[in-house]
């Protein structure tokens, strides 16, 4: 644990001087691709669970409404807090939580981006604590969670809320039973927030890479297309009907047929050109039954699907979700490791980065975090999990103040 301190430390010491220096970088001259510094980390799109950020030695998440960092070599968690009499959720006097430098009061949201540390925190002060659990503030926070600094008043009703090249973007609600794709400026404040998409329905799923954000939604028609905004023309324009986005693979869109009654028993799934949007068949996946669950994402290197064994996949009179079997395959479709999910478990699943792919799974009873070691022949381990009474484990998470 000494160590894992001292790594953790030499981090945070250096992120923070790095931390609000760095000069603006002019998002224009990007190159059309993923550009760690300034994009929103395509691999790790999830409106659903534990949201992961990575950084540049480890990972951020939020649990209960503590903002903790995960080391990448030894895979220890710790509340992002530096304040050696701080009780952080242990804490049982409400006036005193908020002081925890690593307790945000808001909602799950994290990013790591152009060198801090960006989530949704409560309007809590040291007059106003009774507002501990409302999220509504976008914040940045140096990477050892002692600087915070507010960027704007938000009002977002799901986690999909991603920050991409200077601008935050988000699905929410229009009068009307309508969905739009919305985005903000990250540097000023006081501008209004921008309408870029409407339709009747919107993937909360959305995916930024370079200079374009891709997701699926309905058009005018109401038919379920894909869509591709151009940030910098500030253009929307449809790729393709009949597909939906898995993720991006080898610079081009990983794409998926619908369950259509001519393909009911396969799953096909194609590569898209993003400037032609011209599709070339790439795996095919034969199902056991006509409406078989099944997804298939990546990472940008490896594919990742995920097959329900049972159905139906929830079953309202006992409760008892749907078992999956998860392969791992290269682009051959050959299969480099298999595993099965947990009986009753629901799960939220990220591809990740060339080290970990994470997954959290959760009932009514408890849930865990697990990685999947991408370097260590894809070896499964639990890094962080909660009991039946709400405690968070292991306990030493909470009494590791790395003294910074």
């Amino acid at each position: 644990m000494k160590r894992t301190r001292q790594i953790f430390s030499a981090f945070l010491c250096l992120s923070l001087m790095l931390t609000f220096s760095a000069c603006k970088p002019n998002y224009d001259d990007l190159p059309d691709n993923y550009h760690k510094e300034t994009d929103a980390p395509y691999s790790f799109v999830s409106t659903y669970g534990v949201q992961f950020a990575p950084a540049e030695n480890g990972y951020y998440f939020v649990v209960d409404a503590f903002l903790f960092f995960m080391d990448a070599e030894s895979k220890q968690a710790v509340i992002v807090c530096n304040r050696p009499d701080c009780k952080h959720e242990q804490e049982t006097n409400q006036e005193e939580v908020w002081k925890c430098n690593g307790y945000i009061g808001g909602e799950d949201f994290v990013q790591y981006y152009e060198n801090a540390v960006y989530t949704i925190t409560g309007c809590s002060t040291e007059d106003d604590v009774l507002d501990l659990s409302v999220g509504d503030q976008l914040t940045k926070i140096s990477p050892d969670g002692s600087n915070r600094e507010p960027i704007r008043r938000v009002n977002i009703e799901n986690h999909s809320l991603q920050l991409h090249r200077g601008y935050g973007y988000y699905i929410g609600g229009v009068k009307g039973d309508r969905e739009s794709l919305y985005r903000f400026p990250l540097d000023d404040p006081d501008a209004k927030v921008e309408a870029v998409f409407e339709s009747t329905s919107i993937d909360e799923d959305f995916i930024p890479y370079g200079d374009h954000i891709y997701f699926d939604a309905d058009d005018t028609d109401q038919n379920f297309c894909l869509f591709d905004y151009c940030i910098s023309k500030n253009e929307v324009q449809p790729a393709a009907k009949k597909y939906f986005l898995s993720g991006i693979f080898e610079d081009q869109l990983l794409v998926q047929t619908g369950y259509s009654a001519e393909s009911a028993m396969t799953r096909e799934s194609f590569l898209m050109d993003r400037k032609t949007y011209e599709v070339t068949p790439f795996l095919s996946f034969q199902m056991e039954k006509a409406d078989d669950l099944f997804d298939l994402t990546t990472d940008g290197s490896n594919l990742f699907s995920a097959h329900a064994l049972y159905e139906p996949f929830f079953d309202e009179t006992s409760e008892v979700y749907g078992v999956y079997d998860f392969d791992i395959l290269n682009r051959s479709g050959d299969i480099l490791h298999s595993f099965r999910s947990p009986k009753s478990r629901v799960f939220t699943f990220y591809p990740g980065d060339e080290r970990f792919a994470f997954i959290h799974w959760w009932d009514t009873k408890d849930w865990c975090i697990e990685v999947i070691d991408k370097q260590n022949q894809f070896k499964t381990e639990t890094v962080f999990s909660m009991d039946d009474w709400g405690n968070l484990s292991p306990p030493t998470a909470y009494y590791t103040n790395s003294g910074l």
